[in-house]
């Protein structure tokens, strides 16, 4: 019995489009819910995608923010130190 809290759930299976439609057809609240709730899908998608492109971005930026700022202290370290112009 214990066990079965580390088992995976069984996937969920999502009707087709066509099926959801014609169930909530009949009726305009059924309409009105199944537009209300594909707006609300189709913005939570977006927005995903969004969120996904901005965290790519930020990823690269940061990575090689990092790159070149470590690049630069080195390179201003070996100037200083090592090939110090001043007496």
């Amino acid at each position: 019995r214990f066990l079965k809290l580390f088992e995976k759930p069984p996937p969920k299976v999502e009707p087709p489009l066509e099926q959801v439609w014609k169930v909530n057809s009949e009726n305009a609240a059924g309409v009105a819910a199944v537009v209300g709730f594909g707006a609300l899908r189709a913005v939570g998608e977006a927005s995903g995608g969004l969120r996904r492109g901005i965290e790519a971005v930020d990823f690269f930026v940061g990575r090689y923010l990092l790159l070149t700022t470590v690049g630069y202290v080195g390179l201003k370290f070996v100037h200083y130190k090592l090939f110090d112009p001043f007496p």
